[in-house]
């Protein structure tokens, strides 16, 4: 009775994580349909200097996010055979998909010349929150980098000047460390804006980082959060 209860509680076992795997290739194949519709859509109305621009961004992230979804197998289980045999490699692979969507149509959004309100992201694991109040860039960034997942947070209050903006932290709260951080973050053409850091380190692990384009995916209009 022992080893028939065994055998059907591991036959119910195996019905569920096939249901779980059939499930997550479908939201995957979704996702994927819906990325290569935004992305065709992108092809026939950008600038074609622009869409240009887009393609080894698009080239490089497929690598990105199929490299994560087999870490993420690996992290919750260890060495496996295949990958594609796991219901959280494609559940992985259609999370990050349709979050590259959202980046992809703020690619083909038009942003207003000077404005900077909005939450971004820029599809390798890095996030910036922006509102302007008083004439100042109040924001915040959170990466999650690689493989390795090392992490970084930074949050501040840059000085606008048109379409550029400059953080300095002018060294302060950091014993034992020399110089300053800088960020400077540009307007780029559409809803993206341009971060570069120097002398970020003691913000991040090892490898992270705060560099990058990050695409405007969601333009909040909160109270106290105004251009």
């Amino acid at each position: 009775m022992k080893i028939l209860l065994m055998m059907s509680v591991s036959m119910v076992a195996g019905a569920f994580a096939a249901s779980e795997l059939e499930t997550s290739k479908t939201e995957f194949a979704e996702a994927d349909k819906q990325l290569n519709v935004v992305y065709l859509s992108l092809k026939k109305t950008m600038p074609e200097w622009s869409f240009k621009q887009l393609q080894p961004d698009q080239r490089r992230w497929v690598s990105y996010r199929d490299a994560m979804a087999e870490r993420a197998v690996f992290d919750l289980e260890g060495k496996v055979k295949d990958v594609k045999t796991k219901a959280d490699y494609w559940s992985m692979m259609a999370g990050l998909t349709w979050a590259r969507v959202d980046v992809l149509n703020g690619w083909a959004a038009v942003a207003e010349e000077g404005k900077w309100l909005g939450d971004y992201s820029d599809s390798y694991g890095g996030g910036m929150s922006i509102s302007v109040k008083e004439g100042k860039l109040h924001f915040k960034i959170d990466v999650v980098r690689g493989l390795s997942h090392h992490v970084g947070q930074i949050s501040g209050v840059a000085e606008i000047n048109q379409s550029y903006a400059r953080f300095s932290d002018e060294g302060k709260g950091r014993e034992g460390v020399e110089g300053k951080t800088w960020l400077d973050f540009e307007i780029l053409d559409g809803a993206r804006i341009k971060v570069r850091g120097v002398n970020t380190s003691y913000y991040h692990g090892a490898r992270a980082y705060f560099d990058g384009t990050y695409v405007r995916v969601e333009h909040p209009e909160s109270e106290g959060c105004s251009q």
